[in-house]
């Protein structure tokens, strides 16, 4: 995730009028969300992937699957 600098000055500037106990506050509030914030791990290559798909189903079954799925709202005017 990126911080959006804008964001921020636009937020501390707005903030700036409140009292010492309030921004206190405010920022014991903003901690603990940002503790339980957690971002996932995103994998180094496309090899991280390999194994992770888990199904029952054969290819066979999954194709078919997937075929039955599709749809088209596709009009052919007649010429």
């Amino acid at each position: 995730m990126q911080i959006q600098p804008n964001i921020v000055e636009i937020y501390f500037n707005m903030l700036q009028t409140l009292s010492a106990e309030n921004k206190k506050a405010l920022a014991e509030k903003l901690l603990n969300e940002a503790s339980k914030v957690q971002e996932t791990p995103k994998p180094k290559s496309i090899y991280d992937f390999a194994g992770k798909w888990e199904d029952d189903r054969t290819a066979e079954e999954i194709i078919e699957d997937i075929y039955k799925g599709r749809f088209s709202t596709r009009i052919i005017e007649p010429m």
